[in-house]
């Protein structure tokens, strides 16, 4: 050793760090190349993983592939157990991902929570309880041998969906999920705990589900002191454990501080989701976005959309009020607060009901006339190959396809509430349903005929309820 130079030294070990380094590195890269196949292969875009036989836990940690994935990994060892922790920890994503020792039959985890379990090798754990784990739609990829297999979990056809403010475009507030039953224990839960306050405008404006995703409007505002200024988001988490999927920021929204229970009646109407899609105005006056569901990336703006006051999806038609969204954030004199009246006022506003072909954004048709600007708030409805909404006169349909008239009748709405009160109009079937402040009324949907008609009032600061089950009102 007294013959060999200091610098060929210094260069060996230089060499060897050199290496172990660009193979750490190589190892890593490798690991990453599965896991994209692997969610590439199986399709799943955020979500919860598990990973049963993480070993030292590379692949489990490359399975995060973004904020959108949570990832727990699980082993029989102990020392290997260790070791990926350890990995993890020094990656700095220790709790995003995770790992626990098992070698139990049954998976740690309650039923219908799981997006993708991937397995190198999943002992005696049967495919029974994988499939427990599994949410619907959820995905179990299986190693055999050096090759891989996908299996789906299917979801049930008894599962329904919650696209609308009032369920669907027809606005028949009832779900068709027999699933529903006595709770029995608690799925999930989120932030925030406590909203901002009671006596002011909500906290959660718009809420929908649809394909495995719930969505919601949101303020993020501090709950501390009311007076803080509102943080709107839109935010997507999975339905079925509550991962956040993402957010987006909503720059002008209603202000917080207004009147409790005062509305405004049309906001719930601002958000949509249908399949993958989401169809939301991301601020007052903002056109309407159809947003990617599983990512929140923006696919089509709609032209024209400004100052839209209510959406609705039907048959892959948009159908919107578009007006002026501003009414809603009015700080017009409240003399009579939620109890202010409309009886007397006049419309300053033109209205218009715009059909956009809900995939590629084009307009279809868009109906306009004097009546539209006394459109009342929640009426647009729509069913088969039909379109209703109520004016302060009449109730009005007209074709889905064309906007054409093909009847109205006489139905005065005069003497509502301004702000916080609006018609119920539930289009089911064959029948059209119109519940106002004094009387219910039911219209055949073919020709306008009045079937039939019920008097009475209903309640205080919000609209009526109205469901349609089984033919029964």
């Amino acid at each position: 050793m007294k013959n060999i130079k200091p610098t060929l030294i210094i260069f060996v070990c230089l060499f060897a760090i050199s290496s172990i380094a660009l193979e750490a590195k190589a190892g890593v890269s490798n690991q990453d190349k599965v896991a994209k196949k692997i969610l590439d292969a199986t399709g799943v875009k955020g979500g919860f993983i598990v990973h049963i036989g993480c070993g030292e836990g590379k692949l489990t940690a490359a399975l995060r592939a973004g904020d959108s994935y949570l990832v727990h990994g699980l082993d029989k060892d102990a020392k290997s157990i260790q070791r990926a922790r350890d990995y993890i920890q020094s990656l700095g994503i220790y709790g995003k991902v995770s790992m626990e020792q098992w070698s139990e039959k049954a998976l740690p985890y309650n039923d219908n929570v799981v997006n993708l379990l991937v397995a190198e090798n999943p002992g005696d754990i049967s495919m029974d309880e994988v499939m427990r784990v599994l949410c619907p739609n959820g995905v179990v990829y299986l190693k055999r041998g050096q090759k891989w297999k996908k299996i789906i979990k299917p979801r049930p056809p008894n599962i329904d969906e919650w696209t609308h403010f009032l369920h669907g475009a027809n606005n028949n507030a009832v779900a068709k999920d027999a699933r529903v039953a006595t709770p029995n224990h608690l799925q999930w839960e989120t932030e925030p705990k406590r909203t901002r306050d009671h006596d002011a405008q909500a906290s959660i404006s718009a809420m929908t589900s649809s394909n495995g995703r719930i969505f919601y409007i949101l303020d993020e505002g501090l709950t501390s002191l009311l007076h803080h200024p509102a943080k709107w988001k839109l935010i997507a988490r999975d339905a079925f454990n509550g991962k956040l999927l993402w957010k987006r920021d909503i720059n002008s929204w209603i202000t917080h501080l207004h009147y409790f229970r005062s509305g405004p009646v049309q906001l719930p109407r601002l958000l949509v989701s249908v399949d993958d899609r989401v169809y939301v105005t991301l601020g007052f006056n903002a056109p309407i976005s159809m947003l990617d569901a599983a990512t929140g990336r923006t696919v089509l703006t709609y032209e024209g959309s400004e100052k839209t006051e209510e959406l609705i999806c039907h048959d892959d038609i948009l159908l919107t009020v578009i007006g002026d969204s501003n009414i809603m954030n009015d700080e017009a004199p409240k003399i009579y607060g939620y109890w202010e009246l409309s009886v007397d006022r006049k419309s300053d506003i033109d209205k218009s009901i715009v059909a956009y072909n809900a995939k590629t954004g084009e307009i279809l048709w868009k109906k306009t006339g004097d009546n539209l600007a006394y459109l009342v708030p929640l009426s647009l409805s729509a069913c088969k190959d039909r379109v209703f909404f109520l004016d302060n006169e009449s109730l009005h349909c007209i074709s889905s396809k064309t906007g054409n008239d093909i009847w109205s009748v006489p139905l005065p709405t005069k003497g509502l509430f301004l702000r916080n009160y609006a018609p119920t109009v539930v289009a089911y079937d064959d029948v059209v349903m119109c519940l106002t402040f004094n009387r219910l009324c039911s219209f055949s949907s073919e020709n306008g005929k009045k079937l039939w008609e019920h008097k009475g009032a209903i309640g205080f600061a919000s609209p009526g309820d109205l469901f349609v089950i089984d033919g029964l009102a």
